[in-house]
């Protein structure tokens, strides 16, 4: 009889070190107890993604209540695990964990669904519930060494996918059946497929594969990079475009390990590129370079987005640097972990400081309307001495 594999799991100490922590700021800010439902911060604080509930209190040890699956969540959570037969157990479960009714109950609510807020809202009458969300995603702003090293693992397989390339890509094939190619490339190498983010209405699958014009098609989403995509429904990533010679072609594409991420971006062409996107694709990088230097702790999100941006204005590439006209993002680089949204940020006038440990998708790019994009992104960790990139592929643009 055939056998499942074993899934791996985030080891119990791990998950006390992030509770003790997220306990602490639970006490900074006076809340009794926090009830943590979305997904990737129960993933994050109880170590399973299955239908639950874990009740935090400020003081005392977690307790993850179970809808589906239990047997599921007991195995893969290090915290005590029953079953919730109905949220209206939820009160007394609270009470029971506080010693009394609670006063301060915090919920997440950044992404919480007002209706479902409301469900939360009449199970406790005159509780006040408060907004625990932000306390998480500073916290997970800074990662763990084991964190680090499922990015740097995350790392491994996006150069491991990138390396696929020279035996797919192909003059007029599209960019569609190029990024399927691809992806089944790193589906075999355990890729899951999903790569989660906490903004509403931004969903991502694996990333954006764009090839010339296509680039700099104005889109939707919270990126520099556009598209014309797939259809009206889905105008992301990779679209029936045949891909041509002497295009840019970006494969800006996100690879997962036991949930984290590595956020890369490298620029292919099948024959040579215009010497103009080629100084624009050099440019880049000593942009990159710069704020590899600069971002250390203690500095200023926003002090580091100034310096690219002015950086990039001495290569002559201020019109296009991180998107031209509509196109263009405030941001140069982005928090990754769990979710691709992830604090910190570069970005104009963003006032958190750096600490070590944080993890930044750094992606200064040029996008020129009608051509394409050039440049490229690292996922990288903060040091005392500046940004260390776990991203392994090379930098230079691949000529075919």
């Amino acid at each position: 009889m055939d056998t499942l594999p074993q899934l791996p799991l985030i080891p119990p100490t791990e998950l006390q070190q992030r509770v003790r922590q997220f306990q602490a700021r639970l006490q900074a800010a006076q809340v009794d107890i926090a009830l943590i439902v979305q997904g990737a911060d129960l993933l994050y604080l109880s170590g399973t993604r299955q239908q639950a509930h874990l009740l935090v209190p400020a003081i005392g040890e977690p307790r993850l209540l179970a809808r589906k699956s239990v047997s599921r969540a007991a195995r893969e959570s290090s915290w005590p695990t029953t079953a919730l037969r109905s949220l209206r157990d939820l009160p007394s479960a609270v009470a029971e964990m506080v010693g009394g009714p609670a006063r301060r109950l915090g919920l997440e609510l950044d992404v919480m669904p007002v209706t479902t807020f409301r469900q939360y809202e009449a199970l406790w009458p005159g509780v006040e519930l408060v907004d625990v969300g932000g306390l998480l995603r500073e916290q997970r702003a800074v990662k763990s060494a084991w964190e680090l090293e499922r990015i740097a693992e995350a790392g491994v397989m996006m150069d491991q996918i990138l390396r696929a390339v020279p035996s797919i890509l192909r003059e007029g094939m599209t960019e569609l059946e190029f990024a399927g190619r691809l992806e089944a490339v790193g589906r075999a190498l355990g890729h899951q497929g999903l790569t989660s983010m906490r903004n509403w209405n931004m969903e991502l699958f694996y990333g954006a594969v764009v090839a010339g014009p296509s680039a700099a098609v104005p889109g939707h989403f919270d990126g520099p990079l556009g598209s014309l995509g797939a259809s009206v429904a889905a105008p992301i990533s990779a679209s029936r475009r045949p891909i041509q010679r002497g295009e840019p072609i970006v494969v800006d594409y996100i690879a997962v390990a036991e949930g984290y991420l590595c956020d890369q971006t490298r620029i292919f062409s099948l024959g040579p590129l215009p010497a103009t996107l080629m100084d624009a694709h050099q440019a880049m990088r000593e942009v990159y370079a710069a704020i590899a230097e600069a971002a250390r702790p203690g500095v200023r999100g926003g002090d580091v987005y100034d310096l690219a941006v002015a950086k990039a204005a001495e290569a002559g590439l201020a019109d296009v640097f991180m998107g031209p006209g509509e196109q263009r993002v405030s941001f140069v680089a982005h928090g990754v972990g769990l979710e691709v949204d992830e604090l910190p940020l570069l970005a104009r006038g963003y006032k958190g400081e750096l600490q070590p440990g944080m993890i930044l998708a750094v992606e200064p790019k040029a996008i020129f309307p009608g051509v394409g994009a050039v440049g490229m992104e690292n996922t990288a960790v903060v040091t005392e001495t500046g940004l260390r990139s776990l991203s392994i592929s090379p930098e230079d643009i691949i000529i075919l």
